[in-house]
């Protein structure tokens, strides 16, 4: 099993190997970043990566940037100084399309690509990191030496910068120190491949504090100034001296190293913690070893200074596997298998170690045990946090070790399984401990769930939730009761409870409806043509037809969905029933003078000798004109020029006012338009004649005739003979206003 994956491994080398699927991630929310997309692969430019990372950068609360769906292939950096301008200050997270996909590449270039200072946090995920930079150029900062640097990753300075690794594929880099943690950082691996790399060291750290006294004995992140953490990763086929050349903690767990070869492949001066991993074929002179310049330097001052536990060791080609004798204080080797059979010389060339629970000589147990997959959920027994039950997501809610599946205690950490009252419930999440029969109290109203017949306290019986679908223990799961009778609508004849029961109704849960005559979807209460005959049900009934039976409908002539019972033009011409003669006959509606021809087309309707056309009545053969458009007809009409007077009578003003608006602004004989040629005198008191006009128009404004001038107010004297037929003369005394 081990050979055909680290062969899967190889064949598949931009793919991440995932030992075991346990995400853990250590970067903070960022709040209010800006979101940038990479658009293209050009070195630099608009819609780059490198001018995405620009924008981050100089962002005040740094940025997210992802790649656009479907963009594949090598983003080659371009080469010379760092192409972002600075240092990485802000939080940064980069997630590409995964490492099949999104490939980036330092080429040529002399920088280190992400450098991580200042508190701030870095995030890469989905991606495969290839041909480091050198990193032989200028420092970015903070004194760093060129042989300190490295091409990929450098994380640096209090507090803590990070630099955190998800899923990401590391290949092909052959120049120095492509990751490195300094001065008080942390750089984290989740889930990550490294293959055939040729970096010396690949991960490095240094210039960090050592904890002292107990608080040495405990991995504590907070403690140790340096980590590098590496979880859930493989290491395939790298060469060159060191992967690993570090001052402070590493640990290492539930990872995979197949066919690495250096002088060693893990050197470090303090804390080791490797748990849980397999180490395979590879070729070194010492496996792990110490700084040997430094001596027992932490002798007094760190208490089991290096741990090994749960790991196996096969077919290492070695001098020694854990070479730290003289190079530090205490080592812990327990629960590991080896396939050497001396546990002294060989496999451990160390004074000063506490082992417990290690198996030697395990060849076969290398050759089979420890690469058995007893469930085949693709995770060996040795690493399987459940290897007699398949789990291929190695889910584990309450991170104590033991798989879900088989957890007594699946959400509540219990790495002891003790189970007292042997219910299968661990006594960490058993409500009852000593009573088999019980083990929960959803409710917590002290009565089992198996004695408890309302699990939830929802008022809802367990037997109506099971019945009904519902979570008899989850109060906010509860079955539907849509009328509040009391019976849930999954046990309710009625649900609705509207006197129908829901076999016969088709709106079950509208106690408003229960029909649908013509199955529109629209109950027949709400409908408002039941039978869908395009006829209202109002009209239909008004009407006398049956409003459920399309074949029943009212008589219609003219067809335009008004019934003629309601419609006021039956035959749709224009002419409204009250007043066609012929309400059935589009063609007629009035014949006023009876001569057979409809008044429409008639050109004389009345008859009375006047055409339509000059006609004001055409329908009256009593009138036929209207003088001041009053209306009536001026046959009939006894002030035909609407002037106020009757049209009978003359009158004769008696007052002139010439200088003000009004209708005695000139002298006014009313009605002397129907006497022609009408004689008027107007005489001054003294008996000298002011004005005269042989056929008075109303038009005088009481100027002397003679002068041309406006007489002075007072009376004035008049004298009127009609004309025309009449011979009337009317006198009398007119008040001239000047």
């Amino acid at each position: 099993m081990l050979g055909s994956l680290a062969d899967f491994i190889k064949m598949k080398k931009y793919t991440p190997l995932f030992i075991v699927t346990c995400f853990l991630f250590f970067s903070s929310p960022v709040f209010s970043q800006i979101n940038v997309e990479v658009t293209n692969n050009n070195s630099s430019g608009a819609g780059s990566f490198t001018q995405a990372m620009i924008d981050c950068i100089a962002d005040n609360t740094g940025g997210n940037i992802t790649f656009a769906a479907g963009l594949s292939g090598t983003i080659t950096l371009p080469a010379g100084s760092n192409p972002f301008g600075m240092m990485l200050n802000k939080d940064i997270t980069v997630t590409g399309n995964g490492t099949d996909t999104t490939i980036l590449s330092g080429g040529n270039a002399t920088y280190d690509v992400f450098f991580v200072a200042n508190g701030s946090n870095l995030v890469l995920n989905d991606l495969t990191l290839t041909k480091a930079a050198a990193s032989t150029g200028d420092p970015p900062c903070c004194g760093i030496r060129s042989s300190e640097r490295g091409g990929w990753v450098g994380v640096h300075r209090n507090p803590k910068s990070t630099a955190t690794l998800n899923r990401v594929h590391i290949t092909e880099n052959d120049n120095a120190k492509p990751f490195y943690a300094r001065f008080g950082a942390i750089l984290t691996l989740n889930n990550c491949s490294v293959v055939d790399n040729a970096a010396y060291p690949m991960f490095s750290s240094d210039r960090g504090s050592t904890p002292t006294g107990d608080n040495a004995s405990t991995f504590n992140t907070t403690q140790y100034s340096n980590v590098i953490d590496i979880q859930n990763s493989s290491f395939i086929d790298n060469t060159g001296f060191y992967l690993f050349y570090t001052e402070r903690l590493v640990r290492i767990s539930n990872s995979y190293f197949e066919g690495n070869k250096a002088i060693g492949n893990f050197r470090g001066l303090n804390r080791y913690e490797v748990l849980n991993s397999v180490f395979k074929d590879n070729t070194a002179t010492y496996l792990f070893t110490g700084f040997a310049n430094y001596g027992n330097r932490l002798n007094t001052e760190a208490a089991d200074h290096r741990k090994f536990d749960g790991n196996t060791f096969c077919g290492n080609t070695v001098t020694s596997l854990i070479n730290v004798n003289n190079y530090g204080s205490i080592t812990t080797v327990s629960n590991n298998i080896f396939d050497s059979a001396d546990d002294n010389t060989t496999l451990l060339n160390a004074t000063n170690t506490t082992k417990s629970g290690n198996t030697f000589n395990a060849t076969s147990a290398c050759n089979s045990g420890s690469s058995t997959d007893s469930d085949g959920d693709g995770s060996i027994d040795s690493q399987d946090n459940c290897p007699t039950v398949a789990n291929p997501d190695q889910a584990d809610n309450d991170q104590d070790g033991v798989g879900n599946v088989c957890d007594n205690c699946v959400n509540q950490n219990n790495p002891f399984q003790v189970d007292t009252d042997a219910d299968g419930y661990g006594d960490a999440c058993d409500s009852f401990p000593l009573d088999a029969s019980e083990n929960a109290d959803s409710d917590g109203d002290g009565i089992g769930d198996n004695a408890d017949t309302d699990d939830d306290n929802d008022n809802w019986s367990d037997t109506i939730e099971l019945a009904c679908g519902t979570s008899p223990t989850d109060s906010g799961d509860k079955p539907i009761d849509s009328d509040n009778d009391g019976d849930p609508d999954c046990l309710d004849p009625d649900d609705d409870n509207d006197g129908y029961l829901d076999t016969e109704d088709l709106f079950p849960f509208d106690n408003q409806e229960w029909a649908d005559n013509d199955l529109d979807g629209i109950g027949d209460n709400a409908d408002m043509d039941d039978d869908n005959d395009q006829y209202l049900d109002q009209d239909e009934i008004d009407c006398l037809t049956d409003p459920f039976d399309s074949t029943s409908t009212p008589d219609d002539f003219d067809k335009d969905l008004i019934p003629d019972c309601i419609d006021p033009n039956d035959d749709n011409d224009s002419c409204p029933d009250a007043e066609d003669e012929f309400p059935l006959d589009p063609e007629f509606c009035q014949d006023t003078d009876g001569d057979g021809i409809d008044d429409r087309f008639d050109f004389d309707s009345d008859n009375d000798g006047i055409p339509d056309h000059r006609d004001q009545f055409p329908q009256d053969p009593n009138a036929s004109a209207d003088g001041d458009g009053d209306g009536i007809p001026d046959s009939q009409d006894t002030d035909k020029n609407n002037d106020g007077f009757p049209d009978d009578e003359i009158i004769v003003s008696s007052a002139l006012t010439p200088n003000q608006p009004g209708v005695e602004a000139t002298w006014k004989v009313i009605n002397v338009e129907d006497y022609p040629f009408t004689s008027v005198r107007v005489y001054a008191p003294d008996g000298s004649i002011v004005y005269k006009s042989n056929n008075y128009q109303n038009d005088w404004t009481g100027t002397d005739m003679m002068q041309g001038n406006a007489l002075p107010t007072g009376p004035y004297y008049y004298r009127v003979a009609l004309g025309g037929p009449s011979n009337e003369v009317l006198e009398g005394w007119i008040y001239i206003f000047n």
